[in-house]
């Protein structure tokens, strides 16, 4: 895909922010169906992917970029809300040809933040703290109200990837800013569920190898911690699909 919106006229492929404590690098990505009933989408491209993303060109293997390295964890996330049911693998189903669910982040362009050695990294310890920063804020609410606010109505779900408390608490206030009174909390499934315009956006467990938290969220008991944060989840993506739901 080609987004220019938040560079002007500028050329340029990467820009520093906050006193160079954000870096945004132009490489926006798109895959799957062009109007998906299900959108899942992670924070921004991390280090392994936006790698994958600049060699994609080269190599002929864009539909290998997303999610690369833990698309089994992923699928298992997706599985325990009830979606994607006896799918094996996910590869088949992050193409130009899947008729049903679209692939991206919320962050088109690839966010990395300043870590202590001052090198740029991609965990959620450096992307949600360079969400916080007005700079960047910005940033994420043009790219929120350009890509998720002219959504069809054929895309009922919204699968956020990352239900830590901090990041939600982020992606919150943003879609608050962003959608106004169409932004409103679901009063019995909250904090993980919210509705913004006319679809259900659900917070899930992040697959990134470096989540201690994901067998929990896979596994743990469903009345605390992350189990129950599953559970809400799967209960508002059943409200969002309603007799789809277990389907697709």
């Amino acid at each position: 895909m080609e987004c220019r919106l938040c560079w002007g006229n500028s050329n340029d492929k990467q820009a520093f922010c906050d006193g160079k404590r954000s870096k945004i690098v132009n490489d926006p990505g798109y895959w799957g169906a062009a109007d998906p009933q299900v959108l899942v989408l992670g924070m921004s491209k991390g280090n392994t992917q936006s790698e994958a993303m600049s060699e994609s060109w080269r190599k002929g293997d864009y539909d290998d970029v997303p999610y690369k390295g833990f698309r089994p964890r992923l699928l298992k996330v997706l599985q325990a809300v009830g979606l994607m049911p006896g799918v094996e693998t996910l590869d088949s189903r992050i193409q130009e040809t899947e008729p049903s669910y679209g692939w991206a982040s919320i962050m088109r362009c690839s966010l990395t933040g300043l870590k202590p050695d001052g090198s740029y990294g991609a965990s959620s310890a450096q992307v949600i703290a360079a969400m916080k920063r007005p700079e960047v804020n910005v940033w994420l609410s043009r790219c929120i109200a350009a890509h998720l606010g002219q959504l069809s109505p054929r895309t009922r779900l919204v699968v956020l990837l990352g239900n830590d408390d901090k990041y939600m608490r982020v992606i919150s206030k943003t879609m608050k800013h962003v959608f106004g009174h169409a932004y409103r909390e679901h009063p019995s499934l909250s904090p993980v569920v919210f509705r913004a315009g006319s679809r259900i956006f659900v917070h899930v467990g992040h697959p990134s190898p470096l989540n201690g938290t994901l067998g929990e969220f896979l596994e743990g008991d469903r009345f605390s911690g992350q189990g129950k944060k599953r559970e809400m989840a799967r209960l508002g993506v059943k409200g969002a699909l309603g007799d789809q739901f277990g389907k697709l």
